[in-house]
């Protein structure tokens, strides 16, 4: 049996609870959640949000050894970066999820050497990248609540290097789904494949996507004429009925 079928028939508990909050999370009527799984959550139940098998084996895939890599949450995906001896950065606030997950990789005999844990919120310790440092592929799974997906965007992938590989996960929500929207007009990106139904691939196509304004950019400017032609007939339309 490979490592990736290994893992997911008996996934390790790396995470516990509710991982998004800053403390320990409280059962609330405004959660679009079970009842059922509010209290697992609640009750700091350990659980194991594994990417689907077809992106581990896409990461399996596409990482070879000495690859630059980065990865903001953690989990499986932070296994198979290590077994396929990436240069790898994970950013997890949780210090519960790292030494888990160093638990699991010396039961495994599975070398941690090459992975770098950086225990932290995304939104600062991202800023503190080092500039000269790209990456070949990233992947953004930490934080789905606005706006942090697109603050885990943006100051991930001015380190990610030409034609690398970026993956976004959960775009079956909100956020995911408005940041892979836009990625899909943008000319800076090229959509290669969405994965389990919810994990879109992209590949970067400039080297720096600072070099481009509003009014040049697919996503607002397609919006900015249809809203503009629409004020415009409104305007029109009232002018004559008067």
């Amino acid at each position: 049996m490979d490592f990736i079928k290994k893992v997911l028939q008996d996934l390790p508990p790396i995470h516990s609870g509710e991982t998004e909050v800053l403390s320990g999370y409280v059962a609330s009527k405004k959660s679009v959640f079970s009842k059922k799984l509010q209290a697992k959550l609640e009750n700091q139940e350990d659980f194991c949000w594994a990417l689907g098998e077809s992106v581990l084996r896409f990461i399996d895939k596409n990482v070879y050894e000495g690859a630059h890599t980065l990865e903001i949450g953690s989990g499986v995906s932070t296994f198979v970066f290590a077994k396929n001896k990436a240069k790898h950065i994970c950013i997890t606030p949780s210090s519960t999820e790292i030494e888990r997950i160093k638990n699991y990789a010396l039961n495994q005999n599975l070398g941690l050497d090459n992975v770098t844990f950086i225990n932290d919120y995304s939104e600062f310790a991202l800023p503190k990248l080092n500039p000269k440092d790209l990456f070949d592929l990233i992947l953004i799974d930490g934080k789905h609540a606005f706006p942090w997906p697109f603050i885990d965007w943006f100051y991930s992938v001015i380190h990610l290097k030409k034609c690398g590989i970026l993956i976004v996960d959960d775009t079956h929500l909100t956020t995911g789904r408005i940041l892979s929207d836009f990625m899909k007009k943008d000319p800076t990106w090229e959509y290669l494949e969405m994965l389990d139904q919810k994990t879109c691939i992209f590949k970067k196509l400039t080297d720096d996507i600072r070099n481009i304004a509003w009014h040049m950019q697919p996503f607002i400017t397609s919006d900015y004429k249809e809203n503009y032609f629409k004020k415009v007939k409104g305007f029109l339309n009232r002018m004559l009925n008067n």
